[in-house]
């Protein structure tokens, strides 16, 4: 069973961007209208994460400040949940964005799937233009530590 957006749940995967310029779905728990969560690259190249509200909104929300991925390199993005208390963002085993302020209401939605390399939420399908890998989805948040253990031992499988 995949955790939605009312259990504790870690997401990580291995990408390499083919091209930017516009929003590109990494990982979304989503179905028709209804969506959890969504893990995408935003048009600006930066990473994009959000637990989503009643309203479809951020109730909780990361965009990176600062760490473009187009550069034709294997990257591994994780994002940790817990539940109503923080959501944690990672890029190559290294933290870069926290929020821990809700906005809204959250809801339990149970007829939602996972989808990789796009959703579907008509219009918004944002497909993937690249290469992932190694999708994982944890029933847990994973520690900082546990991330970066994660990353260091795989990255030897990826041209960095």
């Amino acid at each position: 069973n995949i955790p939605g957006k009312n259990d504790n749940f870690t997401v990580g995967v291995w990408f390499k961007i083919g091209a930017g310029g516009v929003s590109q779905m990494l990982v979304a728990k989503t179905s028709g209208t209804l969506e959890e969560w969504w893990f995408r690259i935003g048009a600006d190249n930066k990473f994009d994460i959000m637990i989503l509200n009643t309203l479809g909104e951020g109730y909780f929300r990361i965009v990176s400040q600062g760490s473009t991925v187009n550069d034709g390199k294997w990257h591994y993005a994780t994002a940790a949940w817990s539940y109503n208390t923080s959501l944690s963002l990672y890029l190559d085993g290294q933290l870069i964005g926290i929020d821990t302020t809700s906005s809204g209401s959250i809801t339990t939605e149970t007829a939602t799937k996972v989808t990789i390399g796009g959703n579907n939420v008509p219009p918004f399908e944002e497909g993937f233009n690249g290469t992932i890998d190694e999708v994982r989805i944890y029933n847990r948040a994973l520690s900082a530590e546990e991330i970066l253990n994660h990353y260091s031992q795989s990255r030897r499988f990826f041209k960095i």
